[in-house]
């Protein structure tokens, strides 16, 4: 299993172009293409019925969004040239509401999306709309990067895992990481969910089938005490030095993260790790 067609999501800006650069090592290291896709994406207009100065103004934000997002792929094509990496620059157009459908229908031809954290889109819609295209719309796997991008391969990912079948599907689809990491940590919460899925020994049948992969394999059990698990996982991360964390995405209905908050949507605020994804 490899990534040969990365899709990234890219921008004129430091976290745009982080990105791409990530994009870029995983095509180097998986003899892969990259699709970097710009979106010229913008606020639905509020207009007044027959409004000329307003139409105007829309008119001209238009504009300013399609150089903008024209600007984000010559740079890329740039980068990618520099770099000897077979690519293609995608600039689609629409609203910020509506620019994860047209992220999706790459991503599906696609073996894993780049996108950002909420922290590293300038526009809070776009960014809601680039993750839940990316994560409920393609049946393929996201990799949502902090501001800062990625190392060229993470070395020491972190597995949340909590005997589910999202996780099983991010740790799946995170195998060409996993394989080639100098340490795994299989890290098991334990939640107000309870242990029940996990058999007599948490975290072994995970450790045991990723072993066989040859993957090197340490087991946690984590106990967040007062802590939320979003902020007990983030710290692990940081203790033990990892580089990524893999997690299935969205174990509640989209509703209820919106309403009550979740572990995934807190982590994708401001990604404090590459977050590996999986829905």
């Amino acid at each position: 299993m490899t990534y040969k067609t990365i899709l990234v999501h890219i921008a004129d800006d430091d976290a745009g172009r982080a990105r791409a650069a990530a994009a870029a090592d995983l095509a180097i290291a998986h003899d892969g293409r990259v699709i970097g896709l710009a979106a010229a994406a913008q606020p639905a207009p509020i207009v007044a019925e027959g409004s000329a100065f307003a139409a105007g103004v829309w008119a001209d934000q238009s504009r300013r969004h399609e150089a903008r997002a024209q600007a984000a792929a010559d740079a890329f094509s740039e980068e990618m040239t520099r770099r000897g990496v077979s690519f293609e620059a995608r600039v689609v157009g629409g609203f910020e509401d509506t620019a994860g459908a047209a992220l999706a229908v790459s991503a599906r031809y696609a073996d894993i999306t780049i996108i950002g954290g909420r922290d590293a889109v300038d526009s809070r819609a776009l960014a809601d709309s680039l993750i839940d295209g990316g994560l409920f719309d393609t049946g393929r796997p996201v990799l949502a990067l902090p501001v800062s991008g990625m190392p060229a391969m993470p070395k020491r990912p972190l597995v949340a895992w909590d005997g589910g079948p999202l996780a099983a599907r991010a740790a799946h689809d995170a195998l060409p990481f996993l394989k080639q990491a100098e340490e795994v940590r299989i890290c098991v919460a334990r939640t107000y969910f309870g242990m029940s899925r996990h058999g007599e020994e948490p975290g072994a049948d995970v450790a045991r089938w990723l072993s066989a992969h040859g993957a090197r394999v340490t087991v946690e059990v984590l106990d967040p005490g007062s802590k939320r698990v979003a902020e007990a996982l983030a710290a692990t991360a940081r203790s033990h030095g990892a580089d990524m964390i893999v997690m299935g995405a969205f174990g509640h209905s989209r509703l209820r993260e919106a309403i009550f908050g979740g572990v995934t949507s807190e982590m994708l605020n401001a990604p404090p790790l590459p977050l590996f994804m999986a829905h």
